[in-house]
């Protein structure tokens, strides 16, 4: 029988970690490193090439046919949205963060806010998964001193990076409503997906 040290030390050094309880969470911010190599991704052919075969694989999928990476559709009336499956035949180790951040840069410049940044680092047991998270929301302060309805554009939008053992897995683009007077009706997520694939001149 456990003596009664041996229990209090089982609830303050649990022998095993919680699968539902992050190990890490805390303020997501790409090193200097990392800002650096995204830079200079945004002014390579291969930032070209992935955009434009994501593009294909999400055109593709809402057509049910087959494409040569893995995307996930995710389609209900309150919540619309993408997910990218990483594929090291078609991808550089690093490309699904680089596409993190292009979208979260592309959707700053449609009048959103960064509301949060945030990554969380979860022990499952078998593995660790790791989720790089931004979530975006509309500017509203204006609509909220001037006593008027707040412009819902595109929703609330996720973008989620989620990494298993340190590698990447996917990529997950989430947007959600609301459905009430005090915002405009939100405008539709399939006008939002050709922006996000939009290339730079």
């Amino acid at each position: 029988m456990s003596s009664f040290f041996d229990q209090i030390i089982k609830k303050i050094l649990p022998s095993r970690p919680n699968p539902q309880q992050p190990l890490v969470t805390e303020v997501l911010k790409r090193t200097e490193a990392q800002q650096t190599a995204y830079q200079e991704w945004l002014h390579n052919p291969a930032q070209t090439t992935l955009l434009e075969t994501v593009s294909k694989a999400y055109y593709l999928k809402q057509e049910k046919l087959t494409s040569d990476i893995q995307i996930h559709l995710f389609a209900s009336p309150y919540a619309n949205g993408f997910a990218i499956t990483y594929d090291e035949s078609a991808m550089g180790k690093q490309d699904l963060m680089f596409l993190c951040e292009h979208f979260k840069d592309t959707i700053l410049t449609l009048n959103y806010e960064l509301k949060s940044s945030q990554r969380e680092i979860t022990d499952k047991g078998s593995f660790v998964n790791t989720v790089e998270r931004y979530y975006l929301k509309p500017e509203s302060r204006k609509a909220i001193l001037n006593n008027e309805r707040i412009d819902q554009l595109y929703g609330n939008l996720l973008l989620e990076y989620v990494l298993v053992d340190e590698k990447p897995s996917y990529l997950k683009v989430l947007s959600t409503i609301y459905a009430d007077r005090t915002f405009t009706p939100a405008q539709d997520f399939s006008d939002l997906v050709p922006i996000l694939f939009q290339l730079d001149d």
